[in-house]
This record gives C-alpha cells, sequence and structure tokens, in this order.
C-alpha cells in the first residue's frame, strides 16, 4: 500500500464550527474522494454533558473570550513566525464551549476582566443582515486594539483576522489532539 495523507475539512460556521477529516491513499482519484467516509472530530465538550444524540458534541460554538488586556500583534509580526508558532499565553484565550461554560455563570456577564466576540464571521461579508451586531463587534474591536505591540493602530479588518486565525489555532490545535489520540 502506498502512503496515505491526511485530508480535513473546517466548516467555519456563524453559530458553531466544526472538522472532520479522513485518510486518502496517495493517488486516489480526486472523484473517488467523495465516497469515503470522513470522521467529525468531537469531545468538544468539557465538563458539559451533552447528548451522543445530539450533534452538539460534533460542533464547537463560534466563541472567543479576550483577556482585556491581550496584546495583539499585528500582522506583519506574525509573518515573520515560524509555521506553526503558538504564542505562549495563547492559553488566556477561552474558546468554543469553554466561554459557553463561562457565560452560564451570572458573574462571567460581569466580568470587566474579559472581553466576549461571537459573530465574527458575519464580518467578513458586507451582509446588512447583522447590522446592529456588526456595530458591538466593530466597537469591541476597536477596544481590544487599543493594547497592541506595535505603535500604530491595527485597522478594523486585520483585528478580524487576527481574531479569527486565534478561533481557527483553537479548534485545530483540538481537532489535532483529537485525532492524535484516536
Amino acid at each position: 500500500q502506498g502512503a496515505e495523507k491526511l485530508v480535513m475539512a473546517v466548516d467555519f460556521g456563524e453559530t458553531n464550527s466544526s472538522v472532520s477529516h479522513t485518510l486518502v491513499h496517495e493517488g486516489l482519484l480526486s472523484e473517488s474522494v467523495i465516497s469515503l467516509s470522513p470522521t467529525t472530530v468531537s469531545n468538544y465538550v468539557s465538563g458539559m454533558m451533552t447528548s451522543r444524540g445530539s450533534s452538539m458534541h460534533l460542533e464547537a460554538p463560534t466563541l472567543l473570550r479576550y483577556p482585556v488586556d491581550w496584546v495583539f500583534q499585528p500582522l506583519d509580526e506574525l509573518k515573520v513566525e515560524q509555521p506553526g508558532a503558538i504564542r505562549h499565553d495563547n492559553h488566556q484565550i477561552r474558546w468554543g464551549l469553554e466561554v459557553q461554560q463561562d457565560m452560564s455563570r451570572v458573574m462571567s456577564h460581569s466580568d470587566n476582566n474579559q472581553m466576549l466576540l461571537h459573530g465574527f464571521k458575519n464580518l467578513m461579508s458586507q451582509s446588512d443582515n447583522h447590522q446592529m451586531q456588526n456595530a458591538r463587534l466593530i466597537e469591541t474591536l476597536r477596544r481590544l486594539s487599543q493594547k497592541r505591540s506595535c505603535p500604530s493602530e491595527i485597522p478594523i479588518r486585520e483585528m478580524l483576522l487576527l481574531v479569527i486565525i486565534d478561533y481557527l489555532t483553537k479548534l485545530l490545535a483540538h481537532a489535532k489532539d483529537e485525532i492524535v489520540g484516536s
């Protein structure tokens, strides 16, 4: 048998996101890939029980929560880092079900040390469907951008990319752990 390669698909959703994967033998025709049965990463649940019959254990909420003193690096600084490098303080960013669990605690809603981000995928399109939510999100991104590693302001579009990078980094790190552990 020939070598295999891992093929992954990311569903980056407005509300929830997921990752599926399958092993593909080298030389397999691309039309044949459709007939393979991908496995969807699960175990997004962190101390929170969901029914195995529910698809929720196959999805992670598209949520992030940053410490208010988080220092953002502009994309130019990130480009010079080694591929796959993860910041040493990345664990301070909460994501997915961690955030959902935090939000279920009454005190977390009044925690002035954290900033909640949701619906950030909506800003990728120019749709008018989410104007109020987008206005709040832009204001949150503006406040978060006050702390930065560079002297000049980080534009909102770049802040959005940085947030998406952080979310996908968390999602894919979890997927990697689950795939390696299976």
